[in-house]
């Protein structure tokens, strides 16, 4: 490593709480509420998932105006967070004070903006601007707190929704938001690193093959690059979106909140970890070959899921389909550098964007589907389908970059 500092470590921790509200809290804990919030109001759970629904799609229009924000030379980290963070925390704790769900529908918009502005295209711009080189295993790393941060605050939250009902919950939820964001606004640490002393840390050693892609980045994009690129990315979000739901199978089939709030801290487990494992092997192995074993691991989780009905098995089907995170967070990051490089800050944030609109009707989606057949196996079966698409689009995505680089 060169030029690095404590102050690099500081700005890891920081992205980490950041990066925990928008992937852990928003998108990970938010299942805990769906069977609660609909028996306490009286609606169906796809009414409930609705909700967190229009926070997805109001995170996507948050991360574009990112876009506006980053460019400019006068970009203000520390304001940045504070005001994102005290949106999204005080509309979450409003969530307590609901009594119907249009009140709960104008808060999720709030939510959305304001985690969605500081989320991941924030944070891999931040991790972009103050490390240099090879940064997969650094970005695995960061993007690890999200499964962390489930699987920590998920038996905590259920504990609470369980013995002072949902109300509570949603008051915990913010007090965990509120903590999460402290590093960012209490550490020295700016928006670039030229802002505070120091210089960029440069990782690992750069060969002078990647040097070449770089510069002949432009040259091989392609539409098709990018159109198949978009449906991996898209569809492993919406993926990542089951997890959310396996309290609510576990419901479905008998077992307790207690199985349920098992499997979704078990899902988070795998999500951090396997965000790690997945950066080593992608280093070793390649991107490509990384997205077909995780893929691979994940339909057998669902499969486990659709024909297995015991505890164990719950649990193992669990672990499995929480690796579809590492292939969503940190797959979509290095999937479009590696296809896009140089042109990746150009890229990312109309993919993010995208995945994040069509991750916010599958949110909703699987709980109607719920309500419709009172089962979920036609989701399950939806997803399986969903993975074979994603892994052929992975192989059309690589291939014509492929062709491309020796054209």
């Amino acid at each position: 490593m060169k030029n690095f500092t404590a102050k690099h470590v500081l700005v890891i921790i920081a992205l980490c709480g950041v990066l925990g509200n928008f992937l852990g809290v928003l998108y990970n804990l938010a299942g805990l509420f769906y069977a609660p919030v609909a028996d306490g109001l009286g609606v169906g759970r796809g009414n409930v998932a609705m909700a967190q629904t229009i926070a997805n799609l109001c995170a996507a229009g948050g991360a574009l105006l990112t876009v506006r924000f980053t460019r400019s030379e006068k970009c203000n980290y520390k304001v940045f967070v504070l005001v994102c963070g005290a949106v999204f925390t005080a509309s979450t704790a409003l969530l307590a004070a609901c009594n119907s769900m249009m009140p709960m529908y104008a808060l999720s918009v709030l939510r959305g903006l304001a985690s969605g502005c500081a989320g991941t295209f924030f944070v891999t711009l931040v991790i972009g601007n103050w490390f240099e080189g090879t940064t997969g295993f650094l970005t695995s790393l960061v993007f690890c707190s999200s499964g962390l941060v489930g699987a920590v605050f998920s038996p905590v939250l259920s504990s609470v929704i369980e013995n002072s009902g949902w109300r509570s919950g949603y008051l915990a939820m913010a007090a965990v938001i509120a903590g999460l964001y402290l590093p960012s606004l209490l550490l020295p640490i700016r928006y670039r690193p030229q802002d505070c002393g120091c210089l960029p840390a440069y990782i690992g050693k750069e060969s002078a093959s990647v040097s070449e892609q770089k510069e002949t980045a432009a040259s091989t994009y392609t539409a098709v690059m990018f159109g198949f690129a978009l449906i991996y990315c898209v569809l492993s979000s919406c993926e990542t979106q089951y997890v959310g739901h396996l309290p609510g199978i576990a419901d479905s089939y008998g077992m307790t909140a207690a199985v349920g709030s098992a499997m979704l801290s078990i899902a988070m487990m795998t999500n951090t970890f396997g965000k790690l494992v997945f950066g080593a092997l992608t280093d070793k192995v390649g991107v490509e070959k990384g997205i077909y074993t995780y893929a691979l691991l994940v339909t057998a989780g669902t499969v486990f899921l659709m024909t297995l009905r015991s505890t164990g098995a719950m649990y193992l089907a669990a672990g499995f389909i929480g690796l579809s995170y590492p292939l969503s967070s940190v797959g979509s990051v290095l999937i479009c550098k590696e296809l896009f490089k140089d042109r990746y800050s150009d890229t990312y944030p109309k993919i993010n964007a995208a995945t994040t609109f069509c991750s916010a009707v599958v949110a909703s989606g699987v709980g109607f589907i719920y309500d419709a057949f009172g089962s979920y196996t036609p989701a399950l079966v939806i997803l399986l389908a969903g993975i074979a698409v994603q892994v052929a689009a992975t192989f059309i995505a690589f291939r014509s970059a492929r062709k491309n680089a020796m054209a």
